[in-house]
């Protein structure tokens, strides 16, 4: 899907900051993608545009959206970051990037667009999740109102992944019908 430009931190979640990096010469970017608060705001405050993306075609919200940066994703979308702005080789949101539940909750408090796919893959953010395994965010998708029902480029639907097993979808979602469940489990 997205790759992950921080260093590995506890568990291979992104590290604080690069060790051997100065903040004060670390571009927009690498400073979003390695959590430098206060350099990305001094970028911003200097006149940077959190809606531009950079050369990847990748805004910052989805920079910060990937590696967990939940202040950062704050700070940009109090900035004028646009939640649905897509972005990078699939051209899909920052929700699609957002592969852990701390920026999955904050952006879906600004209504993104749940069932929007991205141009290769024609995923959607419920999608990504299920591929990647992430179950929290899985739920949230879910109780937002993420739709079970579109098929990807693959023709499955989003809990229909293979990388997710049918005891671990019976674990989290053991509330639900089990014919509502039917089609998440692959044959």
């Amino acid at each position: 899907m997205h790759s992950n430009h921080s260093p590995q931190g506890e568990k291979g979640l992104p590290g604080p900051y690069p060790i051997a990096e100065d903040p004060s010469t670390c571009d927009i970017v690498k400073a979003t993608q390695y959590g430098m608060l206060e350099r990305c705001r001094e970028l911003v405050e200097a006149g940077y545009d959190v809606r531009q993306p950079d050369k990847e075609n990748v805004t910052l919200l989805h920079w910060a959206a990937i590696n967990n940066r939940l202040e950062l994703v704050k700070y940009y979308i109090s900035k004028g970051a646009i939640v649905d702005q897509l972005g990078g080789d699939l051209n899909s949101t920052p929700l699609h990037w957002a592969i852990r539940p701390e920026p999955t909750r904050f952006l879906l408090k600004f209504n993104p667009s749940l069932n929007a796919v991205d141009n290769v893959h024609k995923n959607t953010a419920l999608h990504w999740a299920v591929t990647s395994g992430n179950i929290s965010a899985v739920d949230l998708l879910l109780e937002a109102g993420a739709s079970l029902d579109i098929k990807n480029a693959k023709a499955t639907r989003g809990a229909q992944e293979p990388q997710v097993s049918s005891h671990s979808i019976s674990a989290k979602f053991s509330v639900l019908d089990v014919h509502d469940l039917a089609f998440l489990v692959p044959a």
